[in-house]
């Protein structure tokens, strides 16, 4: 049709078109100065629409970008110049807003691994870390809790916590958690805990509050590390060291033996224990002393020891585990452990000086594995018996020597005084015969001298002096008497006499 039409009503036509296209305000420059203003209002319109198709472009521009992020394009930006105009501070508004987007998924996604990190710490743990609600009800149990406490997650979750309490501890649970209501801390502290086959473990629990973003209590973690070990450690040096007491409080051996049994009772698990010492005369292996045993039916099959697992012990210097000793071929009594339903043993050589001396053995009336850590303690509590029987061995020898060496000195006593009773008799029969003999024979001298000097009157001179000598022979003999046996001896005894004398 166009080309019926001349070009100035073509013109013209297309001109009112944008008339109805045109802005308002464009309408004033045309009223007032008519038609003769066409040309410059077709001018105008054809700005004002290539303006316009620029304007739809940038909106395009945004809408396609709002679509690829909300789609999840976090790397989406306008792709506009921020100018000054709405649609410039629009995209600028826009792609802030993607950038604050981008930044706090970042940080999303920090937290999530950060918290991912955090659950694989807690659930890798050895420790047991529980979670649960300010009521007490378990929301969280990791693979730590299910080692120790033996309850699997699903089995946890959703219970209370008072399943893992012994009888006399959820008045303890109850202070903890009103305590952590409180906004209180709650100091770390050892307790007994229940396993799910009911073995009570001992335990140390940290317990703290679990807050949220407000600083709301929500829920309570814990964590609980098992210290039966230590406590058990604990407990056998304490054992140890009242056992040392005990046996170096006395020597006697048979109360050494008995302290030592009835420790071993309270420390170790174990239904009996016996002691046998290496008899040094004859080489038996004695039985000596027993715990939880009929000692008479013990001791009744002390022969048939001698060439038993406990020789083998002795000659190996080395400890012996048998896991049953009702049919262990080793064993020669077999039917009184049964009797006495015993099952398995461990025998300990008792050694000083690498000389074994005796026999430890201890026995349980389930079969038993024996860990390396029960062999060890075992072990130190051999040695340490060994070398309290040895003290008391030593004291028993010491003992016996002094009683000999008691026994021996009054036997020399005896003979020393018989001797001092002898050689006193023999002195005074010495005595007597110097005084009353030889005073016999000098009478007799004096006689027959005074006689010779009235028969020879010339002679008296001389035998004057003779007699003289013979005086003091005479007195000679008198000192020597009381000098061998003192008459005082014979009226007031011994020891007077020393007294009298000192």
């Amino acid at each position: 049709m166009n080309r019926f039409l001349p070009s100035s009503l073509r013109v013209r036509l297309f001109s009112l078109v944008l008339l109805a296209l045109i802005p308002p305000f464009l309408l004033i420059f045309y009223n007032a100065y008519g038609a003769s203003l066409e040309l410059s209002i077709l001018v105008l319109a054809t700005a004002w629409l290539g303006n316009h198709a620029f304007v739809l472009k940038r909106i395009r521009s945004l809408v396609n970008a709002s679509r690829r992020l909300a789609a999840g394009n976090l790397n989406v930006r306008s792709g506009l110049a921020h100018e000054q105009d709405k649609i410039g501070k629009l995209a600028s508004a826009f792609d802030q807003m993607a950038n604050a987007l981008k930044a706090r998924e970042a940080e999303r996604e920090q937290a999530e691994q950060t918290r991912a990190q955090l659950a694989a710490i807690v659930e890798s743990s050895n420790d047991a870390i529980i979670g649960r609600t300010v009521d007490g009800i378990i929301t969280s149990w990791n693979k730590g809790a299910e080692r120790l406490y033996g309850y699997s997650a699903e089995e946890a979750i959703g219970q209370p916590i008072t399943i893992l309490a012994s009888s006399d501890q959820p008045d303890r649970i109850k202070r903890n958690f009103e305590t952590i209501k409180r906004g209180e801390r709650v100091e770390p502290y050892e307790t007994v805990r229940l396993r799910k086959d009911g073995r009570p473990i001992h335990v140390s629990v940290g317990v703290s509050p679990v807050l949220d973003v407000s600083g709301k209590i929500v829920g309570v973690s814990s964590i609980t590390w098992d210290i039966t070990e230590r406590k058990r450690a604990g407990d056998r040096i304490k054992a140890l060291h009242d056992i040392n007491l005990a046996v170096t409080s006395t020597l006697d051996l048979a109360t050494i033996l008995q302290i030592l049994l009835e420790k071993i009772d309270v420390l170790l698990p174990y239904a009996a224990a016996h002691i046998r010492l290496v008899n040094k005369s004859t080489g038996h292996i004695e039985p000596i002393a027993c715990h939880n045993i009929d000692q008479a039916k013990w001791k009744a099959g002390a022969e048939a020891i001698q060439h038993s697992i406990h020789r083998t012990i002795v000659q190996s210097k080395r400890p012996m585990i048998l896991r049953n000793l009702q049919q262990d071929e080793r064993v020669s009594r077999k039917d009184f452990y049964r009797q006495h339903g015993l099952v398995s043993y461990i025998g300990l050589p008792l050694i000083v000086k690498e000389e074994v001396i005796g026999v430890l053995s201890l026995l349980t009336k389930e079969q038993h594995e024996f860990t390396g850590e029960e062999i060890a303690f075992a072990e130190t509590l051999a040695k340490q018996a060994s070398v309290a029987i040895h003290n008391s061995q030593l004291y028993e020898q010491s003992k016996k020597l002094s009683q000999d060496l008691l026994a021996n000195e009054r036997q020399i006593r005896a003979l020393v005084s018989g001797l001092i009773y002898a050689q006193d008799d023999e002195a005074k029969r010495i005595a007597r015969a110097l005084h009353d003999e030889s005073g016999q024979l000098l009478a007799t001298v004096y006689i027959a001298l005074d006689e010779m000097a009235k028969e020879t009157p010339t002679a008296k001179k001389p035998l004057e002096k003779i007699k003289g000598l013979l005086d003091q022979i005479e007195e000679r003999l008198r000192n020597l008497s009381h000098e061998l046996h003192p008459t005082i001896l014979d009226h007031l005894g011994l020891l007077p006499s020393f007294e009298f004398l000192a």
